[in-house]
């Protein structure tokens, strides 16, 4: 998931569908929540969560206390590396667009997941699947959405969790 920007709504929707068969054993966020007070609703998750801070997000200090007094959630700054039973990603908002082209180029990651441009997308190239799973808010697009991977089959999903009027 990434750009929660505050939409408790649309925290809650995501929330739902990562429980929803098949569930998922991480959550990934690629940053703006934007208010510590977003965090609040994602302490429901009971699933680990990995996450980078987004150009959006005020209060550091704050966001990154909450952080630290979950058990299973960690938080970077900017690039966050990750072991996916056995496979290599990288998160990353996505506000530096030429770290995400050159990650993407290296050719040494499964998977890349960023967000920032609000704008779902999923790429092959070479070994790595690029994932953007859009705006989880719905704020620009009017779409709500999140992604979900299956590392097992190397297969990724944009899931649409609402459509604003």
């Amino acid at each position: 998931m990434s750009d929660s920007h505050d939409n408790l709504t649309g925290i809650d929707l995501a929330i739902k569908t990562f429980r929803t068969e098949p569930p998922v054993d991480l959550v990934i966020h690629c940053g703006d929540f934007c208010s510590p007070f977003a965090l609040r609703s994602l302490q429901r998750l009971e699933i680990p969560l990995k996450a980078v801070t987004g150009n959006n997000d005020g209060d550091l200090f704050m966001i990154r206390n909450i952080f630290d007094a979950q058990k299973d959630w960690e938080l970077k700054q900017h690039l966050f590396e990750i072991d996916l039973g056995g496979q290599r990603a990288a998160i990353l908002h996505g506000d530096i667009p030429r770290l995400g082209e050159l990650l993407l180029r290296s050719n040494g990651y499964d998977w890349i997941f960023l967000g920032h441009n609000h704008q779902t997308g999923i790429e092959q190239k070479a070994k790595t699947t690029l994932i953007n799973p859009g705006e989880t808010c719905g704020w620009l697009t009017g779409r709500g959405t999140v992604a979900k991977v299956d590392t097992d089959r190397k297969s990724a999903q944009i899931i649409e969790l609402f459509v604003r009027d």
